[in-house]
């Protein structure tokens, strides 16, 4: 039969015997020095070493109160791991119903009784001085554009599209793992009044995926390019500004042409990305070569 230190009933703890109900055994049994724990078998009569149990209090083992034959006791006796006297409790107790808080840090030793004496007494000791939690850093945050590929040059005809893969490399460049939101915009041949009918034209979100620190997103897309008139536009360009957004949450701010070039954009990641200057990154390809109708 197992019991903690000072739980069984009439064992002694430094010559004296802690109360809990349990049936009686001999008056000086041993305690074993050097263990943590010590179970008492009726059929051993003795003390012996049991298996280390963690500490009830502040990492520690304590024994409060208790009663030696005549009166009730002050004792407070704590294991770790030699056994040593912590201030004592102010009102003798024994048979008490005691507990720790969930903070772990203190004991409230509620009541107190011995041969069918009650008390309402409720002391509290404090065993452990809590140590409050850091507040956790915001961090660094940092998405960025790492490479931005697309073709040199599109042959178009009226109304006829021709084809070329783009590719955006994105990365997290934070010390933890972060949505990093991919967004390109196209500027078509000779600005937003798009005089040339060409498309693509605006800015498209890619979507968004969350990155370790220090790892890449690579987002491919084949826009079909097209003009409706390739001659006005012939040897322009487009314009491909890629765009990577630390935690993937500004792309209301970043949706439109005027937004993605006014800076408003900008603006937008900067509010909560660290390392600004590798936001964005601007291609001015492909060039438009028109082809005869």
């Amino acid at each position: 039969m197992e019991y903690p230190v000072g739980s069984a009933r009439d064992q002694s703890i430094h010559g004296q015997r802690a109360s809990a109900g349990e049936p009686e055994t001999p008056a000086d049994p041993v305690h074993v020095p050097g263990h943590s724990i010590a179970r008492a078998g009726v059929d051993l009569r003795c003390w012996v070493a049991g298996k280390e149990r963690p500490g009830v209090c502040g990492g520690d083992i304590y024994v409060v109160g208790g009663y030696n034959g005549s009166s009730n006791l002050s004792a407070n006796d704590r294991y770790d791991p030699i056994w040593s006297a912590s201030p004592a409790k102010p009102t003798p107790a024994s048979e008490m119903a005691s507990t720790t808080v969930t903070s772990g840090a203190e004991i409230y030793a509620i009541g107190s009784g011995i041969f069918g004496a009650g008390s309402a007494v409720n002391e509290r000791f404090t065993c452990a001085i809590l140590t409050p939690t850091p507040t956790p850093t915001t961090g660094l945050h940092d998405a960025g554009i790492s490479r931005l590929g697309g073709p040199s040059s599109v042959r178009l005809r009226p109304g006829i599209a021709d084809s070329g893969r783009i590719t955006i490399v994105a990365a997290n460049g934070g010390d933890h793992s972060d949505m990093v939101g991919v967004y390109v915009a196209f500027l078509p041949p000779g600005g937003t009044q798009n005089f040339g009918g060409c498309s693509p034209s605006g800015v498209v979100n890619l979507g968004a995926l969350n990155l370790l620190p220090g790892n890449k997103l690579t987002v491919k897309a084949d826009p079909p390019w097209q003009c409706a008139d390739p001659a006005a536009m012939d040897g322009v360009s487009w314009t491909i500004k890629a765009i990577a957004d630390a935690h993937g949450d500004d792309f209301a701010s970043c949706s439109t042409l005027q937004q993605v070039f006014s800076g408003q954009c900008s603006a937008a990641l900067a509010d909560d990305d660290n390392g600004t200057a590798t936001n964005t990154l601007i291609r001015a390809r492909p060039k438009v070569v028109a082809l005869s109708p």
